[in-house]
């Protein structure tokens, strides 16, 4: 792994430090792995490295009451993913993709500050996990043909819950934010869709299909009370329950 000087060059761009010269840069780079095993299996893993660098932070001067942008700001992104591809007679296929991946970076990046919040709150920086960080996340689906010409299509997903800061009332951090003690629950997921094909004419098929969404009925937060304030602290909250869903479609 190449060292990158936080405050210093990057072997690929030159620049002077002076005040105001940003200059930000990502490089990636990703290795590949294909192979066929028998006649119904196909394999694929995949590695990829993004290291970013030069971001644009809000930084505080010491002993001076200001804040100024500066570079310096980093992160990194490591992903690990295997899929394998089970297909069979009649268009049947099953997929199933793994992914192991690490997020990490700066906080206090310039655009975390630009919106319509009247006051922006000054935080210190923090270098730890981004707030998209999910270590693990694994999904299956695929289409399979049942009786009565009809076709399943199931889609589950497993994946690591995010991380999210507790803030105090003055929306400041409490200890380290987007760590790995502060997580949503993990996210499960079942999705199936049934549908029916019925030729009406020679140039037009209806396609009749009822869908069910969140099979489980779990529950799978939307969003968490994480302010020490809040007589709910800790509580999470918001989710889609079980839905059904009914499609009428004209193909032709």
């Amino acid at each position: 792994m190449m060292e990158i000087d936080r405050n210093g060059s990057f072997p690929f761009i030159k620049r002077s430090q002076t005040g105001g010269n940003f200059a930000p840069y990502s490089t990636t780079w990703s290795v590949e792995m294909e192979r066929r095993l028998g006649r119904f299996v196909n394999v694929r893993t995949n590695y990829q490295h993004t290291t970013s660098g030069g971001g644009i932070l809000l930084t505080e001067h010491e002993g001076r009451n200001v804040h100024a942008l500066g570079a310096g700001g980093r992160s990194t992104y490591r992903q690990f993913e295997a899929t394998a591809r089970l297909s069979w007679e009649r268009g049947q296929q099953m997929l199933f993709s793994y992914v192991r991946s690490k997020a990490l970076g700066d906080l206090n990046t310039f655009t975390a500050y630009l919106g319509d919040f009247p006051t922006a709150p000054l935080r210190p920086n923090h270098y730890t996990n981004t707030r998209g960080d999910i270590p693990h996340r694994f999904i299956a689906w695929g289409i399979v043909n049942l009786p009565w010409n009809t076709r399943l299509a199931p889609i589950f997903e497993y994946r690591s819950g995010q991380p999210y800061a507790i803030l105090e009332a003055r929306r400041h951090y409490v200890g380290i934010p987007y760590n790995d003690k502060t997580r949503f629950r993990n996210y499960i997921s079942l999705d199936e869709r049934m549908s029916k094909d019925i030729k009406l004419l020679a140039k037009y098929t209806a396609r009749l299909s009822v869908s069910v969404l969140n099979v489980f009925n779990r529950f799978n937060p939307l969003d968490v009370h994480a302010n020490t304030a809040d007589p709910l602290l800790g509580v999470f909250f918001g989710h889609f329950k079980r839905r059904y869903r009914a499609d009428f479609e004209i193909l032709f």
